[in-house]
């Protein structure tokens, strides 16, 4: 589920793998790993990722609610 929803925030922000990993500071190949659900991401990485972001942590571990309080999608 949070591979998914990484993939899904990722895409909100028109980012390729390559520019994303860059933004949260992991490599493509594990950035892809994560999205295809062949990995979970550290905590560091989930951190990284809601505040670089500004998503709802909610939503961005379990899918519920909206990515951003501010937007809807």
């Amino acid at each position: 589920m949070i591979g998914e929803n990484i993939r899904r925030l990722r895409r909100i922000h028109n980012l390729n793998q390559t520019e994303f990993s860059r933004l949260i500071g992991v490599s493509q190949g594990s950035l892809s790993d994560i999205e295809a659900g062949k990995s979970k991401p550290a905590i560091d990485i989930v951190i990284s990722i809601y505040i670089r972001f500004e998503c709802s942590l909610e939503w961005l571990l379990t899918g519920t609610n909206t990515p951003s309080s501010e937007q809807t999608f």
